[in-house]
């Protein structure tokens, strides 16, 4: 039987000194947190005993169902995985082996307490929480981003001189079928061996240096330096009269070196169609 937090997402969580991520899963009457500083993983799972006799402990004037722990927990750790500021979720104890959250909120206006206590998995945790679906993102990133080159490349080479034909109507880009298409789940059959072997290859080296090299430069300045917000940048190159004359491509984009949060796109000329 395959595990359901498998397929659930990582949320990013900070508390002092500890920087990682978080995820709590609730299913088939079993709640449970877990929690990784991509060095160890940290887990509790509680059944509907273990709930209720927790919330006599730490709630003793309160008396409510399982069912209810159930949806108020999830409800509240899941916010405060997401950032929620109104619902801490602080670390008040953290070890190598132990790792200790304590979550405040209220039910009909009483204060309500609780303390999760995730203790230390193995090697083997790690990899299938944390190692295996890293790594499963890289491929699929990788993949993504070879079928949008691709697509950049086929629009590229789409007729655009003074005789050519463009079609009259206009294309939108579909995302979600895009996404459908490229992650199907033929792009990462058969064993890790071969998941690695396509991801990790001698096509992908420089990108991962500029990465590495990019990450450590912005260790060293990160405290001393302010951080500079780039504008837009256009990573396009246009063709110049002599090669537009010759029918030549354009020159391909090999790397992608930035991701902008905003584009603008150039206002198109009177009477164009698209």
């Amino acid at each position: 039987e395959s595990d359901v937090s498998f397929d659930v997402a990582w949320h990013s969580y900070s508390c002092g000194d500890f920087h990682g991520l978080g995820k709590c899963i609730v299913s088939n009457g079993y709640l449970r947190l877990i929690l990784t500083d991509l060095k160890r993983v940290y887990s509790e799972s509680l059944n509907a005993e273990d709930l209720e006799e927790r919330c006599k402990e730490l709630n003793p004037g309160l008396e409510v169902t399982p069912s209810f722990l159930l949806k108020h927990l999830d409800l509240h750790t899941n916010s405060a995985l997401r950032d929620n500021t109104s619902i801490p979720l602080k670390i008040s104890e953290h070890g190598s082996e132990k790792l200790v959250l304590d979550l405040t909120s209220d039910v009909s206006g009483v204060p309500f307490i609780w303390k999760y206590c995730l203790i230390v998995q193995g090697a083997d945790e790690l990899y299938n929480m944390v190692t295996l679906p890293m790594v499963l993102m890289v491929a699929g990133l990788q993949k993504t981003q070879c079928e949008l080159i691709k697509l950049l490349h086929t629009t590229d080479t789409e007729p655009r001189g003074p005789g050519s034909k463009l079609s009259q109507k206009k294309r939108n880009f579909d995302e979600c079928t895009f996404f459908d298409h490229t992650l199907d789940t033929g792009m990462l059959r058969g064993s890790l061996g071969n998941v690695l072997k396509s991801t990790f290859n001698s096509s992908g080296e420089d990108l991962f240096r500029k990465f590495m090299r990019a990450y450590r430069e912005g260790q060293l300045c990160e405290e001393s330096v302010p951080p500079v917000i780039e504008t837009s940048k256009n990573y396009f190159t246009e063709q110049d009269e002599s090669t537009r004359k010759k029918g030549g491509d354009l020159r391909p984009v090999t790397q992608t070196q930035a991701c902008s949060t905003e584009f603008k796109a150039k206002k198109p000329k009177r009477n164009m169609r698209l």
